[in-house]
């Protein structure tokens, strides 16, 4: 297992953007990819799921 780290305290660098086409380039090579948003924005989630509402990282780690 690989872990891949996209991340940088300044704003509008891409890492969304690099992140996202990182996920569909590996997933288009048959990788089974996990991609965890840490951003409150959720921007990458929303990109993925479009009308679906995603799992909030913050419920995630704080429920039982």
């Amino acid at each position: 297992m690989k872990v891949i780290s996209i991340a940088t305290e300044k704003g509008g660098t891409g890492k969304t953007t690099t992140a996202q086409a990182l996920i569909e380039s590996l997933r288009a090579k048959k990788y089974k990819v996990l991609g965890i948003d840490l951003d409150s924005q959720f921007n990458l989630s929303f990109s993925f799921l479009c009308d679906v509402a995603p799992h909030n990282i913050y419920n995630v780690l704080t429920s039982d």
